[in-house]
This record gives C-alpha cells, sequence and structure tokens, in this order.
C-alpha cells in the first residue's frame, strides 16, 4: 500500500546541500523500505479474499454410498448390495448468503481504515524523527557557535589578564567556560548520531551502513494556525483513528445482520439415484429438512450482535470526545510554542545579542566584570536554546493535529490527506 503521508512538511533551506535530506525524501524511504507498509498491503488482499469467498453459495456435495455390499450368507458375494450416487446442497433462507458477504465487506473496510490509520501514524513518527534530529543539529550548530563565543572570550580575557587588566580568576573561569562548551558540544553530537541512527531505522536495517548525513529544513518556519478551535473542529469527523471506530461499528452491524439471516436457518435437499445389485434397477430418491423453532433459536445470537453493535456505537462517540480534546490541547499547544518562536526570534534574542556585544566590548575596556559577560552570553544561548526547544515543540504539535484530523493545519477544509 502506497501513502503520501503527512501534509505537513519542513521549508527547504535554499543553501541547503544537494546531499542533505529533506522530509520529502525521508517520507518515500520510508515508503519504500518499511516493512509494515508490505505486511497492510497482504492484509488488504486477504480481506479482498474474505468477500470472495463469503460470497459464494454455499457448495452441491457429490457423495457416495455403498449398502451391504459385504457380509456373510447372501451377502458373500455383493450381490444384494445397493449402491448410491448424491448430490446435496443447502438453500439458505433469510439473505445470509449477501448477510456474509456485507460482513466480510466490513471487516475488508475495517482493515483498510486500519491500514490508513496505522500507516498515517507511521509516517508521522518518522516525520517527529525528522524533527527531533533537525533540532539536535540545531543544537549542534548552537554547541559550536556557544564554543566560538567561549574561544573568543577567552582570548580577550588572556590579553587582559597579560596585560595585568584582569586577575587570574578571569582567566580560570574563562578556560573553564570552554570546557564546559567542549564538553557540551560532544555531548550534542553525539545526541545527534543517536538520533540520526533512529530516523534513519525507518528505512535501513541495523546491518546497513549509516553514511554522514545533514538534514535540510527550517525548524522555525510553524506556519499559519487555525485561528479558532472551531475551523479545526470541522476536520475531526475526517480523523483516521475515529474512522476505525467508525468501521468497527459497521462491522457490528454487519454481524447483527448475519446472526439474524442465520437464525432463519435453510432448507436442506439430497438428490440420490440408487443401483440394486440383486436385480440390476435403478430408483432416484429425494429428501429436504429444515430445522423447526429456529427463529427461537437464533433470538440470544441475535440480541448479542445488535448489543456489541450498541457498544461500538458508544466506543465510536467517546473515543470522538478523547480526539477532541486531545486535538484542543494540541492546537493550545502549538499556538504557544508559535508565540515563544516568534518572541524569541523578533525580540528576545535580537536584546540578548544587543546586550552581550555591550558587555564584550565594556570588558574590554574595563567597564564591565567578566562576570557580567559571561552571564549574558549564558543568556543568549539559553535564549537560544528556548527556541529551538519551542520550534520543535510547534513542529511535533503540527503533524500530531495532522495526524488526528488527515488535514493540512495550514489549509482549515475539509481535505483529506492523500492515503
Amino acid at each position: 500500500m502506497r501513502c503520501s503521508g503527512p501534509v505537513f512538511a519542513l521549508s527547504t533551506v535554499s543553501s541547503a546541500s544537494s546531499q542533505a535530506l529533506t522530509l520529502e525524501e525521508t517520507i518515500k524511504r520510508t515508503q519504500a523500505a518499511h516493512p509494515q507498509f508490505r505486511a497492510y498491503s497482504a492484509l488488504q488482499r486477504a480481506s479482498k479474499a474474505d468477500i470472495d469467498t463469503q460470497s459464494l453459495a454455499p457448495p452441491v456435495i457429490l457423495s457416495g454410498e455403498a449398502d451391504n455390499f459385504i457380509g456373510n450368507g447372501n451377502y458373500q458375494q455383493a450381490t444384494q448390495a445397493e449402491f448410491t450416487l448424491a448430490l446435496s446442497s443447502v438453500i439458505e433462507l433469510g439473505g445470509q448468503r449477501e448477510a456474509r458477504r456485507q460482513q466480510a465487506l466490513s471487516a475488508y473496510e475495517l482493515s483498510d481504515a486500519q491500514s490508513k490509520a496505522q500507516t498515517l501514524s507511521l509516517l508521522s513518527d518518522a516525520t517527529r524523527a525528522f524533527i527531533t534530529t533537525l533540532a539536535s543539529q540545531e543544537r549542534l550548530a548552537l554547541a559550536t557557535e556557544s564554543l566560538n563565543l567561549n574561544e573568543q572570550a577567552l582570548a580577550v580575557v588572556d590579553k587582559r589578564h597579560q596585560r595585568g587588566a584582569a586577575p587570574v580568576n578571569d582567566r580560570l573561569r574563562a578556560e573553564a567556560a570552554v570546557e564546559r562548551a567542549s564538553s557540551t558540544l560532544r555531548q550534542a553530537r553525539m545526541q545527534l548520531n543517536d538520533d540520526i541512527y533512529r530516523l534513519t531505522n525507518y528505512w535501513l536495517t541495523a546491518n546497513e551502513s549509516r553514511d554522514e548525513i545533514r538534514l535540510a529544513g527550517d525548524l522555525y518556519d510553524t506556519g499559519p494556525i487555525a485561528a479558532e478551535f472551531s475551523q479545526l473542529l470541522t476536520t475531526i469527523d475526517s480523523a483516521l483513528v475515529l474512522e476505525v471506530y467508525a468501521s468497527q461499528a459497521r462491522l457490528a452491524e454487519a454481524g447483527a445482520t448475519l446472526a439474524q439471516a442465520e437464525s432463519t436457518g435453510g432448507v436442506d435437499w439430497r438428490l440420490g439415484l440408487t443401483h440394486f445389485a440383486d436385480s440390476g434397477d435403478k430408483a432416484l430418491s429425494a429428501g429436504v429438512s429444515a430445522p423447526l423453532f429456529s427463529g427461537r433459536r437464533g433470538v440470544s445470537a441475535n440480541n448479542a450482535a445488535r448489543q456489541r453493535s450498541v457498544a461500538s456505537e458508544h466506543q465510536y462517540l467517546s473515543h470522538k470526545r478523547e480526539v477532541t480534546q486531545k486535538l484542543h490541547t494540541t492546537w493550545s499547544a502549538l499556538k504557544r510554542h508559535s508565540a515563544n518562536v516568534e518572541a524569541y526570534r523578533q525580540k528576545i534574542i535580537p536584546l540578548l545579542k544587543q546586550a552581550m556585544n555591550e558587555v564584550g566590548q565594556g570588558y574590554a575596556q574595563g567597564r564591565y566584570r567578566y562576570q557580567d559577560w559571561q552571564i549574558a552570553q549564558e543568556e543568549l544561548i539559553e535564549a537560544q536554546h528556548q527556541l529551538i526547544t519551542s520550534a520543535t515543540g510547534a513542529q511535533i504539535s503540527r503533524t500530531l493535529i495532522e495526524e488526528l484530523t488527515a488535514t493540512a493545519v495550514s489549509n482549515q477544509t475539509t481535505q483529506d490527506a492523500p492515503l
């Protein structure tokens, strides 16, 4: 089964290398290589075969029978034998054949809905792994920037110390800051390698080599957001996870219909030709049988099937409430994270950069303490970390909304995601 995946996409960085891995390429590789997609296809083919099987009429049975063909006395030579060749079958009443076919069709629809929901879930997981890895890549770049800032600060402190304008304590603290930044950089590199392994695991096996990979995408492009939750609420009925519950309800209803049809029973018929060995004569025989009071015996089974159908309807409504609540929570998180991204990018980080540069220049001129400069650097780096965290939260919230509704967040219509 092919699936184009979530409609969410990170904007590709225009300056990225042609070898950089994009989200679109990630989805394509996952679709092409992940074994779960082959499992979905096999299950769908099995469900289609079940429909064909359940659409068949009861078989006509050919049977043979020999009576009195061996024994003692007059029966030693099989002269008294009787040989019968017969055809038999069942005439189903109450639309049992169509009810069976409808139940198999409902089972296929359920399997199809489950496959689509699981496919979207798998591709959403791959998308979130891409986002997490892209965030780790940004943290590695930030760790590199932090190390560069601390090395530059150490050079300034060292010059002032050599001139006798800064105490040895400043130099020692600057060296410690460089070591901390180096350790953070190593940790960021290891985390990125771990995230790359997890990401590539969607299309590579454990034994396949993983070349150096760089991701291309704009983590900070959070895109448009629905101003009102009611705009998203209109898409809730297209949620694939709810379609699974709706299909389960239809399957339960089909089961109730089949139970009612089977309660009417059927007519067994038999037509046979008997050959009498002693006389050489032949005779035709016929038989018909039908159950009595079958309707009464089917009441309990029918009631049980009906109650399962009612339970499925209530489960659908219950899960719809859960999805609605989860959608609202995720939508609120998307708004908060996006607002943070905007605030940090447009106001907080530019101000902190300006403050850090001012303190750095002032320290070189002897107007500020080294501690003031160090605090300004740490505040800037921490703000950039917060920006990455908020941007990651916004992107992951967006993919979760699209997984819940199977629609693009930026297009608040009932357009379904291509599956």
